[in-house]
């Protein structure tokens, strides 16, 4: 995502709340910072931090409906520390390594501590979003917005539920791997660009056409992922363009492929993918079945469907141009990530 102006002056603003959480002194708050990107093993400052889009979606929706983004602040920092709560578990379960081409938590802290800091994590997330109180909102636009977030936390764990499952089978539909990344990726992005419309105006109506834009834009950008984890720059990704294949990810590449796949090609797909451990050569038989299958052109296809469907639900709201300007900035922004 570049770096305008505009999104700079909205991630320095959840960033200067999030250091309002999280600067405290207790070690388990090291562990957050680490995780956040701000400090090394060491604790010495560090600059390895995400991109926040979420929390950016959600004040450009509350500015896109005439509301003042500085208001939703709190609710963009929550959607923020739930994403990152979200990843420190994700890590543990998917027994990942590096992030940001960093040793994870659990990796540095073990998992014990690791699920802890998680814990924590989501407990600050509904912290941040109590401060709504303090910028003026009423009681129940906070509750309103604490029940979107929870909505969606819930939905994020089903789908991490469903994730963790398709580890185990060879069976795996596209559709069934659409829905899954409908609740463990896009259901946040709907959230935010809900919870920031919510507390920018009571009309049901752009809430929702608002959050379907969102949900649409998180499908494009998972599938976009599922893209750059296997055929990305790792110098953008920060990740081994390995990883995802060792880890024997269901990422839609592999869906495809597994659904796509006769004769041969089915057999050594199902036989790699049933071992406990790839070697070398595995890998690059998956990357040569993908290719010759063109399941890279296929999940950018799809990814570019998404991008297109978000966009229409973006016109479909009515909103004036000025006001949904920079929503649009921002989807051409991530429709163009490196991969």
């Amino acid at each position: 995502m570049a770096d305008t102006a505009f999104i700079q002056e909205y991630r320095q603003a959840i960033r200067h709340e999030q250091i309002l959480l999280l600067n405290q002194p207790q070690p388990i708050f090291a562990m957050l910072r680490y995780h956040m990107g701000w400090i090394d093993e060491q604790g010495k400052p560090d600059s390895a931090e995400g991109k926040m889009v979420r929390g950016i979606l959600c004040l450009l929706a509350s500015k896109a409906v005439g509301g003042d983004y500085r208001q939703a602040l709190p609710a963009a920092t929550a959607v923020e520390i739930v994403h990152n709560f979200s990843l420190i578990h994700d890590d543990i379960e998917d027994v990942s390594t590096l992030r940001r081409q960093r040793p994870t938590v659990w990796k540095i802290w073990g998992q014990p501590q690791a699920i802890n800091a998680g814990d924590a994590m989501l407990i600050l997330a509904h912290q941040a979003l109590m401060k709504l109180t303090d910028r003026g909102l009423p009681a129940e636009k906070v509750l309103r917005s604490a029940s979107i977030l929870d909505d969606a936390c819930l939905k994020l764990c089903l789908g991490q539920q469903v994730d963790l499952a398709f580890e185990k089978r060879l069976d795996v539909s596209i559709d069934s791997y659409l829905e899954m990344i409908s609740h463990k990726t896009a259901a946040l992005f709907e959230a935010s660009l809900l919870l920031g419309a919510s507390l920018g105006i009571n009309n049901e109506r752009l809430m929702n056409g608002l959050g379907c834009f969102g949900r649409k834009l998180g499908l494009a950008f998972q599938l976009q992922d599922d893209e750059m984890g296997i055929w990305g720059d790792e110098k953008y990704t920060g990740k081994s363009t390995t990883s995802d294949i060792y880890e024997k990810k269901k990422s839609l590449p592999i869906v495809y492929a597994l659904e796509q796949a006769i004769g041969e090609e089915k057999r050594d797909l199902e036989r790699i993918y049933r071992q406990e451990r790839l070697n070398s050569e595995d890998e690059e038989r998956v990357r040569r079945i993908l290719s010759g299958l063109a399941a890279r052109d296929y999940t950018r296809g799809l990814s570019e469907k998404y991008f297109h469907e978000a966009q229409l639900e973006l016109d479909a709201v009515n909103l004036p141009d000025e006001n949904i300007k920079e929503l649009k900035d921002i989807v051409s922004s991530l429709q163009i990530r490196q991969t």
